[in-house]
């Protein structure tokens, strides 16, 4: 079994159900604060929910989704990200042969651009990575242009080469590409800093999409009305409608694994026993270091 984290209404003893519920859009939930648990949207994270990282937990039936026999415990593990980065991308979807920015190369930047290169093969897929793992994984997941984070400056100038834009330099700040050649974002990471080059490059009325969740700060966002850019937020997942299958997005995931569609697996580089949770942190925060992309628990061995 997957878990569907999300304590929504069914889990909450909830019925009938909210319309965000009804709709299939559980992330949209009205009930977080309801029913028979505390406050808070997934397990993990509330008093009445927990053992997220436990050799056991409770689960609500609805939020148990069968792994089909054939896919790999490796694969099943990592339906989360891949299910986030699927509801951003699906409900906001790039345009047939168009360029696309994927903004942070972890776990859910990887599994966008294995998203995009699987299931939108004509579409061009730049990446912005941190560390030389992420690099060199994006280029095994297609992506066709890696560029460093920093300095910003010249990563605004080195997208706009790739993208064929024309930059104009401001009195002041990063310079902005108009006409812009980039259609969306797909931005990981959310920070300030990522938010301002995202909307820099991109194309007039393209679409900047963040999954990223950061610490609020000040920006300068004058490209946003200056090109007419939209900005969209997607939260976790749902229900998806894709390729004429209404299903939940890891319900799509194993699905696509199944058929032999895509295989993200390379990206699970490290695993930890329980007790090893320390070490297992530490990889994930010296990812200089360990080389880690997605690091997981294996308390069954």
């Amino acid at each position: 079994m997957v878990l569907n984290p999300w304590l929504t209404c069914g889990p909450r003893g909830i019925d009938p159900p909210c319309p965000p519920c009804q709709a299939g859009d559980l992330s949209l939930c009205w009930s977080f604060t309801k029913g028979d648990l505390g406050p808070g949207v997934h397990v993990g994270v509330i008093t009445g929910a927990p053992g997220a990282w436990a050799e056991q937990l409770s689960a609500h039936d609805s939020m148990l989704i069968p792994v089909p026999d054939g896919i790999s415990d490796a694969a099943a593990v990592l339906a989360d990200p891949f299910s986030v980065s699927f509801h951003a991308i699906v409900r906001h979807p790039p345009p047939p042969s168009g360029r696309v920015l994927v903004y942070g190369a972890g776990a859910l930047g990887l599994t966008s651009v294995a998203i995009l290169r699987s299931l939108y093969p004509g579409v061009e897929v730049g990446v912005v990575a941190r560390f030389e793992a992420q690099r060199e994984m994006a280029l095994q997941f297609g992506a066709s242009a890696v560029f460093a984070h920093e300095p910003r400056l010249a990563l605004v100038e080195a997208l706009a080469e790739w993208s064929g834009a024309v930059l104009h330099a401001p009195l002041d700040g990063l310079p902005v590409t108009h006409p812009g050649h980039i259609d969306v974002v797909y931005d990981s990471i959310a920070k300030a800093e990522t938010l301002e080059v995202g909307v820099r490059v991109l194309a007039e009325r393209g679409r900047l999409v963040y999954t990223g969740v950061a610490t609020p700060e000040r920006w300068e966002s004058t490209p946003i009305y200056f090109k007419e850019i939209t900005i969209a937020g997607s939260n976790a997942f749902g229900i998806e409608d894709f390729e004429g299958t209404r299903q939940h997005a890891i319900a799509h995931y194993l699905q696509l694994v199944g058929e032999g569609r895509l295989d993200i697996t390379p990206m699970l580089t490290h695993r930890f026993d329980l007790d090893e949770w320390w070490p297992a942190l530490k990889a994930l925060a010296r990812q200089d270091r360990s080389g880690a992309l997605k690091v997981a628990f294996t308390p069954n061995g």
